[in-house]
Order: C-alpha cells, then structure tokens, then sequence
C-alpha cells in the first residue's frame, strides 16, 4: 500500500497551488508564538475568541497533556487469516476508523487495511514509559467482523473506511473511495450498523449522503472520514453548540487519494445522524476546495521556500480526527505532515530539486512504501475556534477564511515515520486516544492517550 499512488499530473497540480500560495504571501508570512513541545511554527492558540460565555474554555496547546499509550493485540480474532481478522499493518499509509465506545471503555477498531474488518478491544490501564514492552496490551471484547453485513466490499486501494463514531448505541461508519478520480464517482458518504455493541448482529442502513456535488454543494470527500459529538455546554453556563452550528455531529475529510476532490486542510460539516437521507441536511462550516482556488490562509505558514513550513498543509500533510471537547469552543484536529523545504513525488521528480538524494535518504518513510516525502516528519494538531466555524454557518466568513493555530505534539513512543490513523475521544475523562499507525515493529498500530485540560 502506498500513500498518495496518483498520476504525476496530479502532484504537479499540488506543486502549481503550492507555488502560487507562497508568491501570494507578504514577506514570506512568517508566523510568531512557539508550539507545544518546543517546536516553533503556528500560533499557540485560536485566533478568535468572540463568545463570552464563561464555560466555553478556550484551549491552548499546554492544555493537552501526554498520559501514555497501550498497545493493541497481536495474532487473529474470529479466522485465521490476518488480512482480514488481525490489527497488522492498521493505518498503514491511510486512516482507519476508530471510536470510543462508553457503554463498555473500550475502542471500536478497524483491522488490517486489505479487508477493513472491526473489532472491539477493551482500554487497559495507561502506562507511560519510552519501553514498549512496558506498556499494556488490549484484549479483544467482539472479534472482528463485517460492520456493513455484506453490502460492501473493502480493498487497500478502493472503498476503505474513514472514520467512525458511536451515536445512541449504533456504529456510524464513514467511508471514501481511495483511488476515486473525480467527484462523480463518490455519491454517498456514511452507514450505520445498528449495534455498537453487538457489531456482528447489528443490521445494516445506508447508504446516506452528506455533502455531495450532486446536491450542489461541495464534494462528499469533506465529509466522509473523521467524526466528533458537538457540545451542548449550556448545562455549565456555556453555549448549546449543537443549536449554534445545526448539527450534533462534526465530520470532516482530507486525505483521500487525488487532492483535487477533497479539502486542503481541516474540513467541518455540522448534521445530525438522526436525519441521515440521500440529502442530508448539513451545515459547511470549513474547508479549502482540492482545486486550489481558495489557496490556505497564508499566516500559519513560515519560510518562504517551496514547502518550507508548510505546516498547514502540503503534499505529505494527513489529517484523520478530530475532537470538540465538552466545556470549551475550539475544535482539534489530528495529522502528521513532512516539514521539509522540498515536497517530492517519487523519484525524478523533479529533478532539479534534488529529489532522488532527498528520498533515497527518507529512511522514514521510503520510497516504494511512500510516494511523497518532506522529511522530518512530525504529528500535530490543528486548533480552530467554534467561534469562526459559527461565523461561516452565520454568512460573515467563507469557509476557507478560518486561521487554524497549529501544535506539534509528541510523545515518547513516536516513530520517525509519524503517522496519526485515526482518534477517539471520551468525554466523561476528557481523555483522547490517537493511533499511530504501524508504531510497533512496523506492523501494529500503537494508542497514544492525551488529557484535555477544562479546568478555568
């Protein structure tokens, strides 16, 4: 499986929208602050902050906490073959679907990518040791299955999940088309199987459509991943953001192959599962068109070289979650990106910009596992304010008009490949549970667990 496989086309593309973002910039957009974890680039914190209720927090990035990691089961739950019923190689060069589920502690996961196949493990007690072998193993409390019963195949390269996220006991399951050339090709967006907590009995109900070109709206690939509960903190003295924004869901997408049909950057798309239908009602309230004709806002860059801190987005850039903690107002996306001065397409191209030398030395990510490289790499968080999404839902802003803050994180555990497949978020413990993709002798995934800070 390898990351970003499209035509060379379809990179040069990336390059032009690149180049002309950067020529757009004022004295390179150089951008002040400090991140979280000593890294500099981005602001420290959403830039808008227009709601005056006392209990909606706004986070900053010394609000998030590294507490430790668990690792995930090896070996085979319910068949023998481990394409299919095992957690090897989950997350590998795409995002996988990963959900809290509260009626049992416990993560609802998809397996190995080939197949897609999900299983349930139980949350053991965090550990927080640089030792790997220190560190907990899940058990698996439903082995792996079919959520869609039958009605889709998943392959690496074809239909492949997105995202999940448990709603009133079911399984919402977001799905793209991985190697989809254009937009007419992707016409629906989520299912839902029935049963969260019995997955291998649940029934199956879809297929819904959220966003879609074919209901005049924006494409289905800034919609169809990442999910997250929106707040309701009126309880608290706070703001109903599920009556502000008209959903009680936020769903997002970036990281389909051929950027051209997804979202640039963070995307938010408010609804609510309840209306799911071929046209669901939805509010977009986020997202950077895949054709470069609204280019991201130049200050959360830095350098002025062609990838130089790109750190918003570039063609390394992978985002596959997103939080919206109880208590606050700002929204936090997870990714990993290259911050390297060159984005490269394979080798050769170009040549001119040193590429071969670049990516022969990408022990990283290599080449024949990877086809875009900028190394270092490093995983990160996107944090915008609830303030500018409910601007946009309001008519005051667009939806690319939105300045994102953007914090390194880390933790002792990561590898020099970085990359973030998927989140999971428990509002009772504010804790988040991001999966690094191979993170374990390159073929198991590994949980990180981060706290959220709400106290004022």
């Amino acid at each position: 499986m390898k990351r970003l496989p499209q035509l060379q086309y379809l990179f040069i593309s990336i390059m032009v929208i690149a180049i002309l973002s950067i020529l757009s910039c004022s004295g390179g957009g150089s951008s002040g602050g400090s991140s979280s974890g000593g890294s500099s680039g981005g602001s420290s914190a959403p830039v808008s902050t227009a709601t005056t209720a006392v209990y909606d927090k706004v986070l900053q990035s010394s609000d998030i906490t590294y507490l430790g990691a668990f690792r995930v089961p090896s070996g085979t739950y319910g068949g023998s073959d481990d394409t299919i019923y095992s957690f090897n190689y989950a997350g590998f060069a795409m995002p996988i679907g990963v959900a809290y589920n509260a009626a049992n502690n416990s993560l609802i996961m998809s397996g190995h990518g080939n197949n897609s196949y999900v299983a349930e493990i139980d949350i053991p007690a965090i550990v927080n040791s640089s030792d790997i072998n220190a560190l907990n193993i899940a058990t698996v409390r439903q082995n792996f299955t079919d959520v869609s019963r039958g009605h889709h195949a998943f392959t690496n390269e074809g239909l492949i999940i997105g995202g999940f996220l448990v709603y009133n006991g079911k399984l919402i399951v977001g799905a793209t088309d991985y190697y989809a050339f254009d937009n007419a090709q992707e016409t629906w967006s989520h299912f839902v199987n029935s049963n969260a907590n019995s997955l291998a009995s649940g029934t199956f109900a879809g297929d819904y459509t959220v966003t879609s070109t074919g209901n005049g709206g924006p494409p289905v690939s800034i919609s169809n991943e990442y999910m997250t509960p929106i707040p309701d903190n009126s309880s608290v003295g706070g703001t109903n953001w599920q009556t502000a924004l008209g959903g009680t869901v936020l769903a997002g997408a970036m990281s389909p192959n051929v950027v051209s049909r997804t979202s640039l950057g963070p995307a938010a798309v408010a609804f609510n599962p309840g209306n799911f239908s071929s046209n669901t009602p939805h509010n977009v309230l986020m997202y950077w068109p895949g054709d470069g004709s609204h280019s991201p806002t130049d200050s959360v860059f830095t350098g002025t070289g062609l990838g130089a801190g790109r750190l918003f987005w570039n063609g390394t850039t992978q985002l596959n979650g997103v939080v919206f903690p109880n208590g606050t107002k700002t929204v936090l996306y997870f990714g990993d990106t290259g911050t390297g001065t060159t984005v490269c397409y394979k080798t050769g191209n170009p040549a001119g910009w040193g590429c071969d030398a670049m990516i022969a030395g990408d022990t990283a990510r290599p080449a024949g596992s990877w086809d875009v490289h900028a190394p270092p790499y490093r995983n990160q968080i996107w944090a915008v304010s609830a303030d500018d999404l409910l601007a946009v839902k309001n008519g005051s802003k667009n939806p690319w008009d939105i300045t994102p803050a953007i914090w390194p994180i880390s933790s002792p555990l990561d590898t020099a490949e970085h990359f973030v497949a998927g989140v999971a978020y428990d509002p009772a413990t504010q804790r988040i549970y991001v999966v690094e993709g191979k993170a374990e002798n390159g073929v198991l995934p590994l949980v990180l667990v981060y706290q959220v800070n709400t106290s004022r």
